[in-house]
């Protein structure tokens, strides 16, 4: 009974300590307000796009809508990943001589390789023209100053990466679950940049230098994002995360737990090579306190009423923490509204961290854009 008591204190304590040092961090990061601009810097905007016939017009014209007011040299450039629906054709009837359309299936077959992400955004690293590239998926929206915002740090900062915030919306009780849980890992993405201790990235919303980044065939998938943002922290890179709501794009979350999981564990994936101790340890934290939480019940069974209290102690300090730290980032991204589903997403978080934390464990092919890879 005391070994018992004494891990769930253990693990309590240090969540809570976990999430106090986050937000804090958070808190204490400056946020980015737009500068000057050099006019003259140009910008290759990267698209890999596969099966995106209903998202690609909407992702395009937003980038254009807030690239139009400015005088810098930009580009938009599609690359449409062997798609199956009419993703280059509505790309196509847009009639904007900054964008261009790459097909992969030119260069590449379709059924040979597993990381083909990585070669779309190789092949348009080859094609762009600009020294900086912003990366980003092609189901996102970006907001009306986005492009000035990005422009404006490269002018001034002159960083090797931007990782930029990227938010999930949706309606239902599940997709703002989502956004809670996503909101959540920008805090974590900003801390460990800002410290150094550990590099993760969103692919949907990622700027470098064209010259630092190189993409090529690997027997891993996904992990574009993690991996570029890790090789260039190697490199001793210049590194920031743009806390700005003027530099955050969103991005539907997945309607159906079918899709969350296959999505989830591709992030999940990215991950298993992470060598950072500091990244180790804080994935480990919120695991473990998932798994114990989860074992307080059967653990009933053998300690009765004792670990009833427990339970009822260690999911009060857990949904106590997790609410003010996610009450102010909703706050800070414009998202009051999420938290209404907070309730619902308390309870399943736990199971969802244990799940999915173990699965990415054992799982070693997944299915991704009907694609089955590794």
């Amino acid at each position: 009974m005391s070994f018992y008591l004494a891990i769930t204190l253990l693990l309590a304590i240090t969540y809570v300590l976990l999430i106090c040092h986050i937000l804090s961090s958070w808190d204490q990061h400056p946020e980015y307000n737009s500068s000057e601009l050099d006019p003259t810097l140009g910008l290759s905007i990267l698209i890999p796009a596969r099966n995106e016939a209903e998202n690609i017009l909407s992702c395009l014209n937003s980038i254009l809508n807030s690239a139009g007011y400015i005088p810098n040299p930009i580009e938009l450039i599609v690359i449409d990943d062997h798609s199956e629906d009419k993703t280059s054709c509505l790309a196509a009837s847009i009639e904007d001589d900054r964008i261009k359309i790459i097909g992969l299936a030119d260069h590449l077959p379709a059924e040979k390789y597993n990381s083909y992400k990585k070669l779309a955004l190789g092949l348009g690293l080859c094609k762009a023209s600009h020294d900086y590239i912003l990366q980003v998926d092609a189901d996102v929206v970006v907001p009306q100053n986005y492009v000035s915002t990005i422009l404006s740090v490269l002018s001034t900062e002159q960083p090797d990466l931007i990782a930029g915030p990227v938010l999930l919306t949706g309606n239902s009780r599940f997709q703002k679950f989502q956004t809670l849980d996503l909101m959540g890992m920008m805090a974590v993405t900003a801390t460990g940049i800002r410290s150094g201790k550990w590099h993760i990235a969103n692919g949907a919303n990622l700027c470098y230098r064209k010259n630092l980044v190189n993409f090529q065939e690997s027997d891993q998938a996904s992990g574009d994002d993690v991996g570029t943002i890790q090789a260039l922290a190697a490199q001793g890179c210049k590194i920031l995360f743009l806390k700005s709501l003027a530099a955050t794009v969103s991005t539907a979350a997945v309607p159906t737990t079918v899709d969350f999981y296959k999505q989830r564990i591709r992030w999940a994936t990215k991950n298993k090579s992470q060598s950072s101790f500091e990244m180790k340890l804080m994935m480990a934290i919120p695991f473990l306190n998932c798994i114990l939480l989860l074992l307080h019940l059967p653990l009933l069974f053998v300690y009765g009423s004792a670990a009833v209290v427990l339970f009822c102690f260690h999911l009060l300090v857990k949904v106590s923490v997790d609410y003010v730290y996610l009450r102010e980032l909703a706050q800070y991204f414009r998202q009051e509204s999420v938290m209404k589903a907070y309730g619902y997403s308390s309870v399943l978080h736990p199971i969802y961290i244990a799940a999915v934390g173990v699965a990415s464990l054992l799982v070693k092919k997944y299915e991704w854009k009907g694609r089955r890879v590794s």
